[in-house]
């Protein structure tokens, strides 16, 4: 039981992001300086955590090919996936690069049979494709495109982020490593690479303090905390169901900004919903089943 409560932290933390980022990018503040604080934010808050908690210790039993790899880890999956997903950006539509990043539960689920050994039948791939029709259906308002020549870098490198995004959570399912420390570390090296990076190319704006408070909650607590939580929810549960519930954070996600923005939900959005339900009640009974 205790996988699935952190599941849903998870999710309720993640699904904030939109709303939180938006106000901030209203201030002008650059992605790069967001990266880059929030990144140092979870850093220090993790690694607090951990040396209070005694934690820290853990980290002094690592052999120099365990450190090779939480470098590894840290370039992967949170310089490696923010780096490849904000430059998607720069070459596609919002939404369509977000509905492309949210391949990621499926490469996940994907990866988790040779890396993991965990064996899935075609109910799984049914329930996950299902729910990723729904989570598309969010965030793109069921307004489907054909492709062009001029979107497909940003294809490419929103797909790339969440193979790096998928391969970082499956590793971490399988590394043995202290969840808390690791995670520490892991931010430590995304923030050391993206504040060399706004060092060289300036700062930007200054936040406001009203900004200061959410880049707070959003470093030490959506990418701190919540980072933690989904590696203890994975290494307690089945990689195909979280991949396959994790689906409902663009709904939720879309109800924050509801509550806090004022934005209007897209069409189809109950639609969406059904579906992602429908996948998730598919995945969970064949997991009964088994």
């Amino acid at each position: 039981m205790r996988p699935y409560l952190y599941f849903a932290a998870v999710v309720v933390l993640w699904a904030s992001t939109p709303a939180i980022v938006e106000r901030v990018y209203a201030e002008g503040i650059t992605p790069l300086f967001l990266l880059a604080v929030t990144a140092a934010l979870a850093a220090g808050a993790l690694s607090a955590a951990s040396y209070l908690t005694g934690r820290w210790r853990h980290a002094a039993s690592w052999s120099a090919g365990e450190w090779a790899a939480a470098v590894c880890m840290g370039l992967l999956g949170i310089a490696g996936y923010n780096t490849l997903y904000y430059l998607a950006f720069r070459y596609g539509a919002p939404d369509e690069v977000n509905a492309i990043n949210y391949l990621w539960p499926v490469f996940m689920v994907l990866l988790s049979g040779p890396i993991l050994g965990e064996r899935h039948t075609g109910w799984t791939w049914a329930g996950l494709g299902i729910s990723f029709v729904g989570a598309a259906g969010i965030l793109t308002g069921w307004r489907w495109r054909v492709p062009t020549m001029e979107s497909l870098p940003a294809y490419g490198l929103a797909a790339a982020g969440a193979v790096c995004w998928a391969l970082f959570s499956v590793l971490g399912k399988r590394m043995r490593h202290d969840k808390l420390t690791a995670v520490a570390f892991y931010n430590l090296v995304a923030a050391v690479l993206f504040g060399g990076a706004l060092a060289a190319t300036g700062a930007g704006r200054t936040p406001s303090m009203e900004t200061w408070g959410l880049l707070i909650f959003l470093g030490a607590i959506v990418d701190g905390v919540a980072y933690v939580l989904w590696f203890e929810a994975l290494a307690g549960g089945p990689v195909a169901v979280f991949g396959n519930l994790v689906f409902v954070t663009p709904f939720l996600a879309l109800v924050y900004l509801r509550l806090f923005s004022a934005t209007p939900f897209r069409p189809g959005v109950w639609i969406s919903l059904a579906l992602i339900v429908t996948g998730a009640l598919i995945s969970l009974q064949k997991r009964e089943r088994e």
